[in-house]
């Protein structure tokens, strides 16, 4: 078990994959007492382990979220998302205001692939205060609900955000958003710019836009 948490990340990682393998009765065990970073390619190994090893117990998600071990609140969100635990979303919408910018962005990630529509709304009120990056996955987040809820919000963001990447997202968001119509948004929308338009015209083409 000391191996489990030692400094040096080789042998750690090694301890901890053999941990998964075997340790049928609890096998993400480890995860309640981890000290040390999960680095994202220890994290890489354990989710191949994951994917790989049929009949894993369901680990306490719901706790390893809550963990002081910012890599180990990581490896949760992307376990939650991986399980579809829907049932988890309470507990990854508080995570919305972690300290951690990269915990903040998984999570919106997360949410949105679970359909987490009650994450919409606060996700939109912290939209003003955060970085672009979280910015982008907000917006990538709304687009993958499609609550058809947020149809002004998203073009809104397009036409006056004044960042491309954030008008550019925006953009692929509203291409696949119920009831959104290309051609009489540009034909009403004021004071778009030539740049919008191909921007628009870009994402709006699934052939091109990625």
């Amino acid at each position: 078990d000391r191996l489990l948490n030692d400094s040096n990340s080789a042998l750690r990682i090694e301890a901890q994959a053999t941990f998964l393998r075997l340790k049928q009765d609890d096998p993400f065990g480890f995860l309640k007492d981890a000290t040390e970073e999960l680095l994202p390619l220890h994290q890489i190994i354990l989710f191949e382990i994951v994917a790989n090893t049929q009949e894993l117990p369901m680990p306490d998600l719901a706790s390893l979220l809550q963990s002081p071990n910012t890599s180990v609140v990581s490896f949760a969100i992307k376990l939650s998302g991986y399980y579809q635990q829907f049932e988890i979303i309470p507990q990854l919408i508080p995570l919305l205001d972690h300290d951690s910018q990269p915990i903040r962005s998984e999570a919106i990630e997360v949410l949105g692939k679970l359909g987490a529509e009650e994450s919409e709304a606060i996700m939109i009120a912290k939209f003003p205060e955060e970085e672009q990056k979280v910015k982008l996955k907000i917006l990538e987040a709304i687009g993958t609900m499609k609550t058809g809820m947020q149809a002004d919000f998203l073009k809104k963001e397009f036409l006056s955000s004044g960042e491309f990447l954030v008008a550019k997202t925006a953009a692929i968001a509203l291409a696949g958003y119920p009831g959104f119509d290309k051609e009489s948004f540009l034909a009403g929308a004021p004071g778009i710019t030539p740049q919008l338009t191909n921007v628009i015209n870009h994402s709006t083409n699934t052939l091109i836009r990625n």
